[in-house]
């Protein structure tokens, strides 16, 4: 386990013993984390909190607070294997019978066998989700679409500095289309579209707001967003911090195989097990085309 997975085990455990916690106490501990393991503090909330909110063991439940998720076996009967997620240890000390693995996160694998999952579920007073080969991304619209509806605002100051989403870095430039903010210690930013500009929301009212802009200017900007090998299944993104629910998705696929999701230096992030149906919502959401290979 590397350092930084090690700490957001941490902020995990620290989020279970209190189950929901406000934007504010989570930055706060976030910090503390980063800066007690010697890690650079920076955005410390995405580099702890928003991979957890992607695993799916932590949601947003409005009014700018997080909660851990409530517990959920999830089965995969081509891989005749179930995943319990955030099943408390009072769950796991009944499961006797059953020998399973068990991750950093609290995260468990064991063999379907000849289990009535059903009546388990019961049993432990949990949700049941069987998982299907058909893509969950049918109903998602267009972010295009999403941001478009972001607040619409005036901006009257003709000096903005602009986000690099590929150098993820700020720059004193004019733009068409990009985020944008008026000052560097401003925590306000905008999106400005076609020469109009959309206030996104904040990370208090919708974790997902800045996530959705970054998506939006890569797919104006670039068209290398995904890699598809369809001998492998495998779906990889370059260079591209995906929605918080579109990665949850993704990441649903292999996770009955711990660690299968892997993100190389060179910010590529590859999710095994993704059906070839979902690489034509992928590009109707994004607006793009995916490069397949070894099809």
């Amino acid at each position: 386990m590397d350092q930084r997975t090690h700490i957001q085990a941490l902020l995990f455990k620290w989020l279970k013993h209190f189950s929901v916690r406000s934007h504010e106490q989570i930055r706060t501990a976030c910090k503390t984390l980063c800066i007690n393991n010697n890690i650079p503090p920076e955005h410390s909330t995405l580099q702890l909190l928003y991979p957890l909110l992607k695993i799916g063991i932590v949601e947003f439940i409005g009014n700018g607070k997080y909660q851990v998720a409530p517990p959920i076996i999830i089965t995969y009967p081509h891989k005749s294997t179930a995943v319990g997620i955030n099943l408390s240890e009072n769950r796991k000390a009944k499961l006797t019978t059953t020998k399973y693995r068990e991750d950093q996160f609290g995260i468990i694998r064991f063999p379907l066998a000849n289990k009535n999952i059903q009546t388990l579920c019961r049993e432990l007073k949990c949700e049941h989700r069987k998982h299907t080969q058909t893509t969950p991304f049918t109903h998602f619209p267009p972010i295009k679409d999403i941001v478009q509806n972001f607040e619409k605002t005036h901006i009257t100051t003709p000096k903005l500095q602009y986000y690099d989403t590929n150098q993820h870095e700020w720059k004193w430039q004019q733009k068409q289309t990009g985020i944008c903010r008026t000052d560097p210690a401003s925590y306000v930013h905008y999106l400005k579209i076609n020469g109009k500009y959309h206030q996104i929301p904040s990370n208090t009212q919708n974790p997902e707001g800045r996530l959705l802009a970054e998506s939006y200017q890569n797919s104006i900007e670039r068209e290398n967003l995904f890699t598809y090998n369809k001998q492998t299944q495998t779906l990889t993104a370059h260079n591209l911090n995906l929605p918080i629910l579109v990665e949850r998705l993704l990441r649903q696929n292999s996770l009955h195989q711990e660690n299968a999701v892997k993100t190389e230096n060179n910010f590529q992030t590859s999710y095994p097990d993704t059906p070839i149906t979902t690489i034509k919502q992928i590009n109707r959401i994004f607006n793009t085309k995916t490069n397949i290979t070894n099809g």
